[in-house]
């Protein structure tokens, strides 16, 4: 029996569409995550290192985009180190004279993590050691994909609710004809809306790693092209490594 998926990547999304998927530049909380023990996670703001960091992506756009392209959709979640990230971009193109419409969608958030927000993965089994059991309980049972964190989401959440988002992307498509699309958001959401946008499985969500601050993946119409940026390391310009190629045409269940 043949035991590859019968759906090459892509297929859901015959429209001529470019995403490019920045994720956030680093922020004060990516160095302090007790930060968000006095500060709302929305309001946590972009390091000085960071800024340069969104203006290094920013400059990345002029060459990642056609030369033919005039017009771009900037999509950001209303986190303020999203729209801080966004604006060097949304600056840059617009000075080169490229039209630019800017959209804010509660859906591009990132996960809400509940009770563990804000501590360190390895802090939870001592800052919570009963709540923390049932989740390693269900991430046992269900599997990391499906395990709701206490109080906050699992990335099965974060995946459907990314499903209106979609569709908004294809309404301004057909409204406006803007086939590029640059959405700048968070981790575990970037990596969830390739999964939807490319039809990929659970298994590859598993195991595909979050990306560094400020690099870009390009999801071209039916292709994923990878992350054409890398990012950078920690609160520096050190370019992060780029992710090893991996086989994405397919999906190997494991079925006999």
């Amino acid at each position: 029996m043949n035991n590859k998926s019968a759906y090459p990547q892509g297929t859901r999304n015959p429209k001529p569409i470019t995403l490019y998927l920045l994720r956030h530049a680093r922020s004060a909380a990516n160095e302090n995550t007790s930060l968000h023990h006095t500060l709302a996670d929305h309001r946590v703001p972009l390091t000085p290192e960071g800024h340069l960091q969104a203006q290094q992506a920013a400059e990345q756009f002029l060459l990642l985009l056609p030369k033919s392209v005039r017009k771009v959709a900037v999509w950001v979640s209303p986190f303020l180190r999203t729209r801080e990230t966004a604006k060097p971009t949304v600056n840059l193109l617009q000075a080169r004279g490229l039209q630019v419409r800017l959209h804010e969608r509660d859906e591009l958030v990132e996960q809400l993590f509940g009770l563990f927000d804000g501590y360190d993965e390895e802090e939870w089994p001592t800052r919570f050691p009963d709540v923390w059991k049932e989740y390693r309980k269900w991430c046992d049972h269900e599997g990391k994909y499906f395990a709701k964190m206490p109080n906050g989401e699992s990335r099965f959440d974060v995946y459907n609710r990314l499903q209106p988002f979609t569709s908004a992307l294809h309404r301004e498509f057909r409204a406006t004809g803007t086939r590029h699309h640059i959405v700048v958001s968070h981790g575990v959401t970037l990596r969830m809306l390739a999964k939807l946008w490319q039809k990929y499985s659970v298994e590859w969500a598993e195991r595909e790693p979050n990306p560094a601050n400020a690099s870009i993946r390009v999801l071209d119409s039916r292709i994923d092209r990878g992350y054409l940026f890398p990012g950078f390391m920690g609160n520096s310009l050190e370019l992060a490594a780029k992710p090893k190629d991996r086989d994405i045409a397919f999906f190997d269940y494991g079925l006999k």
